[in-house]
């Protein structure tokens, strides 16, 4: 799934491997690029995925525009800038990666975010920081998320049959007539 609604048609190409610097450590990572066609709108994101080192997206860029007048009516740039960044999670200090993200608005609004991620935190958010700013320079909305509390559940381990028990016996019981 790449972000598509009923009706969009989608291509995917890897481009190829390609080298991403990220606080000075050059990563490994796929080069793809996602292209979404609708009738008035085409979307191109390109990602750059690294399976050794999470979160797995370092980078991506997506630019949509309004094929009837070729405006540009969005614009995200999402980057991982720091990888393995000791962080204060609850009462652990844990790894943790941050990650930016600014998104650009036809209607002028634009939105900085920052995230920090923890891979063993159910969902993996652990903060969050958001303002988004008119380009006139008002704040039209902010918000902070921090993590206060979270559980984890172990699945219980399934028991083994054991070769001594007994047979299990149907829920019905039927007596069976001879002769």
């Amino acid at each position: 799934y790449n972000g598509e609604v009923n009706g969009q048609t989608v291509t995917t190409r890897d481009i190829g491997e390609v080298k991403l610097n990220v606080a000075g450590i050059e990563h490994p990572t796929l080069k793809r690029q996602v292209l979404i066609e609708a009738a008035d709108l085409r979307s191109v994101s390109t990602t750059y995925y690294s399976a050794s080192v999470s979160p797995h997206t370092l980078k991506r860029t997506t630019e949509a525009t309004d094929t009837k007048t070729n405006e540009r009516t969005y614009w995200a740039d999402v980057q991982v800038f720091a990888i393995d960044m000791p962080r204060r999670v609850l009462t652990e200090t844990k790894p943790t990666s941050h990650v930016r993200k600014v998104e650009t608005y036809s209607n002028g609004v634009r939105k900085v975010t920052v995230e920090v991620l923890c891979d063993s935190v159910p969902g993996a958010v652990v903060a969050h920081t958001m303002k988004q700013v008119h380009e006139s320079g008002s704040t039209v909305t902010r918000s902070t998320l921090d993590l206060i509390d979270y559980q984890v559940i172990a699945k219980p381990a399934t028991p083994a049959k054991a070769a001594s028990s007994p047979a299990r016996r149907g829920l019905f019981r039927r007596r069976r007539k001879s002769g």
